[in-house]
């Protein structure tokens, strides 16, 4: 899994959730695991040639460093 605004390797797809109201994305980055929605504003690319998905920038969407809204 990489990242729309970078090449590097972010993660790899560990499983799939099929959840109620859509499927979430189990990644492996490396140091645990993140649960990403699998719908197309935050996984717009998935090329299964490839072997390649990509990821839209969202903060906080892999790591607990981001800055949340009411300084939290």
């Amino acid at each position: 899994m990489h990242t729309a605004d970078s090449d590097d390797l972010i993660g790899r797809v560990a499983s799939v959730l099929h959840l109620p109201a859509h499927d979430v994305l189990e990644i492996a980055t490396g140091e645990d695991l993140r649960l990403v929605p699998f719908v197309s504003e935050l996984v717009p690319v998935v090329d299964l040639e490839a072997g390649r998905i990509v990821l839209s920038p969202v903060s906080g969407l892999l790591d607990d460093d981001a800055e949340t809204e009411g300084g939290g």
